[in-house]
């Protein structure tokens, strides 16, 4: 299957990368940004990793669903729960001028919060027909921030600036992830609607 073929790639780039670094001892361990067709900006492996899994952000979210399916049942909510972490990772197609939605089947923005809080008893999230809404304008890990400064598109510029912003320094969730989110949801709304309409 060529989508397989392509995240073993990808796996097999990094591999190879920390196998030269072991051979060769003037080997620096360093790969070449993704998104780029040139080796003028090197990064470590775990960067270059984790911005492969960005750019191959579909590929990698479905198979990594149907493992885990495959392992632990519960297809519909881990679908979902893997549909939601796709759509929340930050990518430089998004915006932050104007912000984004994406499609949701439950409210993951709801419990993961409660869970944030230590709820007890937490069941499973509730399903919903709608989306979430991303309204992100910038990242803050509380060792520091940044705007999404980056040039909105999908070529190598824009990748390059997103990678400045987001995978450059410390890698983490809160830079990683969009964290400013809110549910719109359609089956809500239509309920709400026909409440208010005159009989």
């Amino acid at each position: 299957m060529r989508s397989c073929d392509e995240l073993r790639q990808t796996r097999d780039r990094v591999h190879c990368c920390y196998a030269q670094f072991l051979r060769d001892e003037d080997s620096r361990a360093l790969l070449p940004i993704p998104g780029r067709d040139d080796d003028d900006l090197l990064t470590e492996p775990h960067r270059w990793l984790f911005a492969r899994i960005c750019m191959q952000h579909e590929l990698f979210y479905q198979h990594l669903a149907d493992a885990l399916v495959d392992a632990y049942g519960h297809d519909e909510l881990i679908r979902s729960l893997c549909s939601y972490q796709q759509a929340i990772l930050v990518r430089p197609e998004y915006d932050a001028r104007i912000g984004t939605q994406r499609p949701c089947a439950h409210d993951w923005v709801r419990y993961f919060h409660e869970l944030d809080r230590e709820a007890e008893h937490l069941g499973a999230p509730k399903p919903i027909d709608g989306s979430i809404q991303i309204t992100d304008t910038g990242w803050d890990d509380r060792s520091g921030r940044s705007d999404y400064n980056w040039a909105v598109g999908d070529d190598a510029d824009s990748w390059t600036g997103w990678f400045r912003c987001i995978a450059y320094g410390r890698l983490s969730s809160m830079k990683g992830n969009h964290h400013n989110l809110s549910i719109v949801d359609s089956r809500s709304t239509r309920e709400q609607t026909r409440e208010t309409l005159p009989a």
